[in-house]
């Protein structure tokens, strides 16, 4: 993890020392990260001396305020990452900080845990990474309509969306839903495409308008029917025991499975297979002519030996050698 990264992912019940005491000797790299002010985010190198230090005592300028971490410390690069020597809870003597007559405290503040994985370098990077101001829509966010539509450089008004949790969404493409604005209301339909930065779905041949493509001077277009996203507060998931919409929740089943299941009837609502960013369903998929089965993949069909390679040729051939060659000598 680099400098500057541990401030945000330490749990200061995960780091902390027995009693009063901290580890001694060597070198202690440290990084003010909870403590406003003009130090926050400073870091330096602290010798610690050869003698256990207790709550409340200095350690070249900094207080030491408990046996667990205080903000958070950053490990020097040179000293093991986790346990050890090395560690000690200090906070920087700041107007912020403890003061002589205010004591230590007995527990420090909490620190937010982090529940997602940390991405390394090379993950950010394949990460796509949007402009600020990015304008979400129908459209993929590295194709060529979601630059045409966010030029680098234009502010444009921001949209706001109603918070759905990605746990707590409810509609997914493959859904049969039914309509309850606008001018296609009380059809049903199949869900082609969810936007969830939006609170956008789009329901197959549901609430169309029609435009021109390609229109140009010397050319009238192409006259097609485009479908427009509808709001989730205009939609509502069909109920397979009666096909009406209804209400939703998720729920567990006696296995422990997460399903989605009708207010009204108690149904349950599969998720229909989602497709991967390929456009590939595997639930669905069917290995062509020239694919290769995933058993074929996994079939061990290399035995490691200790032949050469020109042996393991002759050996699948049939070659017997039996001549030995002599000894060879350089001058």
């Amino acid at each position: 993890m680099g400098e500057g990264e541990l401030c945000q992912y330490l749990d200061p019940g995960l780091w902390g020392f027995t009693g009063d005491r901290v580890p001694f000797g060597g070198m202690v790299g440290v990084r003010v990260c909870g403590i406003p002010g003009s130090l926050h985010g400073q870091g330096m190198a602290l010798p610690v001396p050869g003698s256990p230090l207790g709550c409340g005592d200095l350690l070249g300028g900094v207080r030491v305020v408990g046996s667990h971490l205080w903000g958070a410390a950053l490990p020097d690069a040179s000293l093991p990452f986790r346990g050890g020597s090395g560690w000690v809870g200090v906070t920087l003597l700041d107007t912020h900080s403890p003061g002589e007559d205010e004591g230590c405290p007995q527990s420090p503040p909490a620190l937010p845990a982090r529940s997602t994985m940390r991405l390394s370098v090379l993950l950010s990077a394949a990460r796509p990474r949007l402009p600020p101001g990015y304008r979400h829509g129908t459209w993929p966010p590295d194709s060529t309509a979601a630059r045409l539509r966010n030029p680098p450089g234009q502010r444009r008004r921001k949209v706001f969306v109603e918070p759905i949790a990605k746990d707590d969404w409810k509609v997914f493409k493959g859904d049969t839903v039914q309509v309850l604005a606008g001018k296609d209301a009380g059809k049903q339909g199949l869900v082609s495409q969810v936007v969830q930065a939006r609170n956008w779905v789009v329901v197959e041949g549901l609430n169309t308008h029609y435009r021109y493509v390609n229109r140009t001077a010397k050319y009238s277009g192409t006259y097609i029917a485009s479908e427009a996203p509808l709001l989730l507060s205009q939609i509502s998931l069909v109920d397979p025991e009666d096909r009406k919409p209804t209400e939703v929740e998720w729920r567990f089943t006696e296995e422990g499975e997460r399903v989605r299941v009708s207010l009204r009837s108690g149904r349950i609502l599969p998720v229909p297979p989602q497709p991967r960013k390929d456009g590939i369903v595997p639930e669905q998929w069917i290995d062509g002519p020239k694919d290769t089965s995933q058993e074929d993949a996994l079939a061990k069909t290399y035995r490691p030996s200790l032949k050469t390679f020109e042996e393991e040729i002759m050996d699948a051939m049939g070659i017997v050698e039996t001549r030995r060659a002599k000894k060879s000598y350089w001058y």
